[in-house]
């Protein structure tokens, strides 16, 4: 829903720091921030709506589990912005405590209320966590920005939208592949190869963490 917007803060505002130009890094921040939080707003009243206008047959975890996406939505991507403006900023010390305090976080509160609530814990522990990041990272970091919408939100969007199409292509191949494993080798076999490809995308994204 954010329509790749957050590829361009990672560009532009260390492109702006490094010539000096404060104001526009404080305007990129604004813009990405703004139209990140609008464009998750409406996507979650569209779930709400399709929810509540659809969802009465609908099996309770379905229900329940499309109803609190929302809530996760507006709270990640809030705090997807600040992690990405703290590394474009150079502030890499804050940002690597949070995804570390993050982890422990999630695990604690997933252990913790899905053992007793089962899946409506394990919603309620993805919820919290998320706030959690939010209240964290609004705490310990200086961010702060000013609601701005203008025509420049197209030019960044124009940046981040060739890589999300590239990311949903990606996707749909891979759903594409599941789908021909599960039809011709069945559940079993997609489960192996499910771990294998799991397997596979955490060992690449040990030099990304690095």
């Amino acid at each position: 829903s954010g329509l790749g917007i957050d590829a361009a803060l990672s560009r532009e505002y260390p492109y702006c720091i490094g010539k000096g130009d404060r104001k526009g890094a404080d305007r990129i921040r604004d813009l990405v921030t703004s139209f990140g939080l609008v464009t998750a707003a409406a996507a979650s009243g569209l779930v709400l709506i399709v929810v509540f206008v659809s969802g009465g047959n609908w099996p309770s975890y379905l229900f329940w589990g499309l109803a609190a996406a929302p809530l996760m939505l507006l709270t990640q991507r809030f705090s997807n912005t600040i992690i990405g403006w703290l590394r474009a900023s150079k502030q890499f010390e804050l940002a690597s405590a949070q995804i570390v305090l993050s982890g422990v976080m999630n695990l604690a509160l997933i252990l913790a209320l899905a053992s007793w609530l089962k899946f409506f814990g394990f919603l309620l522990a993805v919820i919290l966590s998320y706030g959690f990041n939010v209240a964290f990272l609004l705490k310990k970091s200086s961010f702060k920005f000013s609601f701005r919408l203008d025509r420049e939100v197209f030019r960044l969007v124009g940046f981040g939208l060739p890589l999300l199409a590239l990311s949903l292509l990606f996707e749909l191949l891979r759903s594409i592949d599941k789908m021909i494993v599960i039809k011709y080798l069945g559940f079993e076999q997609m489960g192996i190869y499910g771990v294998a490809t799991m397997a596979a995308m955490l060992v690449a994204k040990i030099p990304d963490s690095i």
